[in-house]
């Protein structure tokens, strides 16, 4: 395959070792996990980078939109895939061999995600189309932890482990709030242009910072109080409802009756399990929206203001300027040359893909290689 080349339209495919690093002997494999999740042509646009920081050890970055519907599901390899969840909505799932697939999980910004399988498994994601997925990623092979140290204790971790979501046999699924210093390297290294040589050592850098602090999150987990374990899948539930449809008009208790909680469990629980008031929520899914309307999309004020529930253009201009720090009548005029929103994940989440963005393995491969499509 040729160095360039058209997977979809509008796909960008990145994937290599880094600049600095020995060159190795194995195939990539980005390309092939994608055109396995590709239902039809142009089912993603976007960017999608591999990186092979040492060997068993990957970052990986995602911003894709989907355009499409998804296959079911692919293959998850033995190993463990982390994802800071930036940006996004939907749900996913695993199986084991011979076993039925595990509960809905849902997901969107704002949490990391811990997925540690002994042994190949299936997942399996939807997302809603023309929804944005932004993500950094690391997966490690079996090789690569055991070497750190780290097999050990996930092959342990089981229900008792302060993070579990879901335990079972072969597979451990494990998630909490993203911690802050997380949250900034991920931010951080999703924005970075892939262009320039000296990137390459930031990106090593900040792949081995949020190593560092996954390993202590899976060593000397926090203690994270939180909403009784039946009410989990109906807060997050809530949470996808919200980021899918923040043109409605919610109240709590439509929310609350449409996710089957009650209104208290439903306030309590959000915030103890996102850090942020379900209103508050609500306000930021609607104005990052708006914003990207009118600085994408060409939309007027108004427009974005009535496309994300906002009746009043002069309160949502209030809104706007509070969030943002300009008002939306600046940003206008601005377009694209307009700063975009704070780089930071939406207060709030669920979880992410059970296998990260991409289902595939974590398997060694080598060769260095970037693929854009035709535009």
């Amino acid at each position: 395959m040729p160095p360039t080349y058209a997977l979809t339209d509008e796909l960008t495919l990145e994937e290599r070792a880094l600049r600095h690093a020995e060159a190795t002997d194995i195939l990539p494999m980005l390309e092939a996990e994608l055109a396995a999740r590709l239902a039809g042509p142009q089912t993603m646009t976007g960017a999608c980078r591999r990186l092979c920081i040492r060997p068993g050890f990957d970052l990986g970055l995602y911003d894709i939109t989907l355009t499409g519907e998804m296959p079911d599901g692919g293959e998850i390899s033995a190993g463990l895939t982390v994802t800071v969840l930036l940006e996004g909505a939907g749900q996913s799932w695993v199986r084991q061999p011979g076993r039925a697939a595990s509960r809905p999980i849902p997901y969107a910004g704002g949490m990391t995600y811990f997925c540690f399988c002994q042994e190949a498994v299936t997942g399996g994601m939807r997302l809603p189309r023309r929804s944005r997925f932004r993500a950094a990623e690391l997966r490690m092979d079996l090789d690569f932890l055991r070497g750190l140290g780290l097999l050990e204790p996930l092959a342990g971790a089981g229900r008792g482990h302060p993070l579990t979501h879901i335990a079972l046999d072969s597979v451990w699924i494990g998630l909490l709030p993203t911690p802050e210093r997380l949250a900034t390297v991920a931010a951080m290294l999703s924005r970075l242009p892939s262009t320039r040589p000296e990137g390459d050592l930031v990106l090593e850098r900040g792949a081995l910072d949020m190593l560092f602090t996954c390993a202590g999150l899976i060593r000397q987990p926090p203690v994270l109080a939180g909403p009784a374990p039946r009410d989990l899948e109906a807060l997050h539930q809530a949470r996808a409802l919200l980021s899918a449809r923040p043109e409605e008009p919610w109240t709590i208790a439509a929310l609350a009756r449409e996710a089957g909680l009650t209104e208290k469990r439903l306030k309590l629980g959000f915030r103890q399990r996102f850090g942020v008031t379900v209103n508050r929520f609500l306000q930021q899914v609607r104005l990052r929206t708006a914003h990207r309307m009118i600085t994408e999309d060409g939309a007027s004020i108004t427009e974005a203001a009535l496309a994300v529930g906002y009746a009043n253009p002069s309160h949502f201009a209030f809104l706007f300027r509070r969030e943002y720090g300009a008002p939306p009548s600046q940003v206008a005029r601005a377009g694209a040359a307009t700063p975009a929103p704070p780089d930071r994940p939406l207060a709030g989440s669920g979880a992410p893909h059970a296998g990260g963005v991409i289902s595939g393995s974590t398997g060694r491969r080598s060769g260095s290689r970037t693929a854009r499509t035709a535009r």
